[in-house]
């Protein structure tokens, strides 16, 4: 399909359509709203799911990833530690009206000298100014577990009727136990409901998708009672995921193409060795089975917990070719979620570390390639402190409620300077213009990572270049994939 930038109208019409900005997200927040206390009273995750690379059992291998949120890791939080609803829409309110006001200021002080360094041209800027300047909000609700939040269906209504764009990543499981939550979803739905599909082979989806949502709930009653598979957080999410989808495709108003009519189902996949040889057969069969679904793959990044990266080079090879399809899919309206920018980045590092079999491995992971902080965001994220143990106990029960926090759902050790809330929106605008700047490179630095939802539109991952010396090659490879 032509990529037209000949005028200004044509130019908003194609960015949005290939995912380089977008009019419903000029900015937005991450929200972790599952933080609680563990039984020490210190900070921790609350999640009813174990995904990690140590679950493996007799029937089924390991994960392909390690989560921080994982029951093992953080030893249970109470879901009555967590923060009441009402602190919740406080914390949200200042959020979402700081990263707008971040929106503003980038416009005013940061958008003319960000397209001058990176060469934007005269028409694509003025498309990318208006679609920033009109935009609106996002509001990404994550955990932890959301599902799990008693009061989420007042706050998803809350958030609504702020006018914002509502993300919901969770996995699906209330949908298996409680049947009211399942009228309320459908009646207030938010606009994109974000499942996982991580961790199942093609055959295992080929024979549940087959399935009516009370047999796979049979299925995972079965499931749920194995005392080894139960403890994998991956299968479970990926059965709760396709039970979920299935139920609510029984239940919702569709349009006239089989689709939700009312909200957007999407799948994370974290791709690693265990399914990136039939990633391709997963998608095709998933928008197949669930028409309209889009699907959301991206590489495991291990560099969020200083790690190595996990691809073989047989793995790196496959990545490689899917990245290809990647790209073509997203230029041809494929259902991926619209991100070129992101792919023919990822692209470009690879091609410049495929003779470097370790750079390449962790660089698709997330090492030295893309930061949050590197100039400013304009998708803040708010969560837990700095690490469970960097707040002292005393200080978490003074708060209003855990969390609340400017930072990273993947803290490091000691990057936030000291325990204060998001105060106001002139604050969280500031954290994440300047103040993320400096405290992002302190103390060794926070981690680069390549979170899809993170990097977001151009102008976000271009100034969050890690590597520097990448930003030559990636300007050829936009000029010759995107067009300008």
């Amino acid at each position: 399909m032509r990529l037209d930038y000949s005028t200004v109208d044509a130019s908003v019409a194609t960015i949005q359509r290939i995912g380089l900005a977008s009019m419903k997200v000029a900015y937005g927040v991450q929200f972790n709203i599952m933080v609680g206390n563990d039984r020490h009273g210190a900070e921790a995750d609350c999640c009813g799911h174990n995904c990690t690379t140590t679950n493996g059992c007799a029937t089924q291998p390991a994960g392909g990833y390690n989560c921080d949120a994982a029951y093992t890791v953080t030893g249970g939080v109470k879901k009555s530690s967590l923060a009441s609803l009402e602190v919740l829409q406080a914390r949200a309110k200042l959020a979402i009206d700081g990263m707008a006001l971040a929106n503003q200021m980038f416009l005013q002080h940061d958008f003319d000298p960000y397209c001058e360094a990176f060469r934007i041209p005269s028409i694509v800027k003025e498309a990318l100014r208006r679609i920033l300047s009109l935009g609106g909000g996002q509001f990404n609700i994550f955990g932890g577990d959301p599902d799990l939040y008693p009061q989420l269906i007042p706050f998803i209504r809350f958030l609504q009727a702020l006018g914002l764009n509502v993300n919901l990543t969770t996995t699906g499981q209330r949908f298996l136990m409680d049947e009211q939550y399942t009228e309320d979803f459908l009646a207030d739905p938010p606009h994109v409901l974000a499942l996982s599909l991580d961790d199942m082979t093609l055959k295992e989806f080929q024979i549940l998708s087959q399935l009516k949502s009370s047999e796979i709930r049979a299925h995972w009653e079965v499931v749920r009672r194995n005392k080894d598979l139960v403890n994998h957080g991956q299968v479970m999410k990926a059965l709760e995921g396709i039970h979920a989808l299935t139920l609510l495709y029984e239940r919702c108003e569709k349009d006239e193409q089989g689709r939700p009519a009312h909200f957007l189902p999407l799948l994370n996949m974290v791709l690693h060795s265990g399914n990136l040889g039939h990633v391709y057969e997963i998608v095709d069969a998933v928008q197949a089975r669930f028409p309209g679904t889009i699907v959301n793959p991206y590489p495991n990044q291990t560099a969020l917990a200083r790690q190595p990266g996990t691809y073989t080079p047989r793995d790196l090879e496959l990545f490689d070719e899917y990245t290809d399809h990647a790209i073509d899919l997203t230029l041809a309206g494929g259902l991926l979620v619209p991100r070129i920018h992101y792919w023919v980045f990822i692209k470009t590092l690879s091609n410049a570390r495929r003779g470097n079999y370790e750079a390449w491995r962790d660089g698709v992971a997330g090492d030295r390639s893309w930061k949050c902080y590197k100039n400013g965001t304009r998708y803040g994220q708010i969560g837990k402190f700095a690490s469970p143990d960097d707040i002292p106990v005393e200080t978490v029960r003074l708060l209003k409620g855990a969390g609340g926090f400017p930072n990273c759902f993947w803290p490091v050790r000691g990057i936030v300077a000291d325990p204060n809330e998001i105060r106001s929106a002139e604050h969280f605008a500031d954290y994440n213009r300047r103040g993320i700047i400096e405290l992002g490179n302190t103390n060794g630095g926070w981690c680069s990572s390549l979170m899809p939802r993170l990097v977001s539109d151009l102008p976000n991952l271009e100034r969050g270049i890690d590597d520097e010396s990448l930003i030559p090659n990636w300007l050829q490879n936009r000029a010759d994939m995107i067009g300008f």
